[in-house]
């Protein structure tokens, strides 16, 4: 059981990181402007606060390092593969892409 709570919280925080690197991305590109800093400040604050929260999830989790690294893939990929569904479900319903 706490595997699968470990995994579920690791994979909403890596939904989390992946969506606000999708939107915010195409605003943030050279030439660099100060138009540009906003969404950076707002990546930079959303990359501190999850990987903050990583952290805690992993320190709070009582196994070796080796099987949380392993556990934090499958997580990982759990989170991709919720992304990649819910893009081709979104396209399928309204015909348009979401991200």
């Amino acid at each position: 059981m706490k595997n699968s709570t470990f995994i579920f919280y690791q994979s909403l925080l890596w939904v989390v990181l992946l969506v606000t690197n999708i939107v915010l991305n195409p605003y943030i590109g050279p030439p660099f402007e100060w138009l540009d800093v906003v969404p950076m400040m707002m990546l930079f604050i959303s990359f501190f606060i999850v990987f903050f929260l990583l952290k805690k999830i992993f320190i709070r989790h009582a196994r070796s390092v080796r099987y949380k690294l392993g556990l934090s893939v499958v997580a990982f990929l759990v989170a991709v593969l919720f992304l990649v569904v819910l893009e081709n479900a979104w396209f399928e319903v309204t015909g348009k892409m979401l991200f």
